[in-house]
């Protein structure tokens, strides 16, 4: 039976999504039949939210980009909604910043407020950080330069988990488990039908890629209830353009 492979271009990475459909060919066995609980749908909904986020992080930023933790001191640590307006001023500051430079600002941005001190988790191309920093007066920013990985699964995946339990709340800052801006380009996506023969428990890499290991995950799919296998590869640093 041949099966549906998705294939998203995403900067340095190739992520691919394999799955059976009764659409085409001979019917394969589903497996066994369940109500969908909300759990399984909450669990479904977050892993479509990540690899999302997953795909327009790898498309849009590399090492030379910046991660920054927006803090608040103690006693100005604000309620949801005055966050949201300050978050929503830095953007539109930085915008200004970047446009006088003659850049255009990227962002992906997260706030978290349950259970923990309110904070922003901000991503942006780069510039100079100093500058950055002085925009934003309520507390002290941690950066770090994203990694030289391409990859930057592990990101999404804490980022999604941050406000996973809290994005629909009555006092969520955004009713959004993230914000990105509109000039995030999409990342390349193919779907073909491919034969059964060519599926493989250990799949191999594209030329100039490596598999990465921990993203191989095969499972049946809770709500259709056929197998499914995804995967990533990577294009190591020797292999970018300029050796990057």
């Amino acid at each position: 039976m041949p099966y549906i492979q998705h294939t998203w271009y995403a900067g340095d990475t190739v992520e691919i999504h394999k799955t059976y459909s009764a659409r085409y060919g001979k019917k394969i066995a589903r497996g066994p039949n369940r109500n969908k609980t909300p759990e399984d749908v909450k669990k479904y909904n977050a892993e479509l939210a990540e690899r999302e986020l997953r795909l327009l992080l790898n498309t849009n930023f590399t090492h030379r980009d910046y991660y920054i933790t927006l803090t608040y001191r103690r006693e100005e640590r604000p309620d949801p909604e005055t966050a949201r307006k300050q978050i929503d001023k830095l953007i539109t500051d930085l915008r200004k910043l970047y446009k006088k430079a003659g850049m255009e600002l990227r962002w992906v941005v997260v706030t978290e407020y349950k259970n923990k001190a309110i904070h922003h988790h901000l991503v942006i191309n780069r510039y100079k950080i100093g500058q950055v920093v002085d925009l934003w007066p309520y507390g002290h920013p941690q950066i770090k330069l994203l990694d030289n990985t391409g990859d930057y699964s592990k990101l999404a995946d804490y980022l999604i988990k941050e406000t996973c339990k809290t994005f629909g709340e009555p006092d969520s800052p955004s009713k959004k488990r993230y914000r990105h801006s509109r000039n995030l380009k999409k990342p390349k996506h193919e779907v073909k039908i491919v034969k059964a023969d060519t599926w493989r428990d250990d799949p191999k890499p594209y030329k100039g890629y490596q598999i990465i290991r921990d993203s191989v995950y095969a499972d049946v799919n809770p709500i259709t209830g056929y197998p499914y296998q995804v995967y990533r590869m990577v294009r190591p640093p020797d292999k970018r353009k300029n050796g990057e």
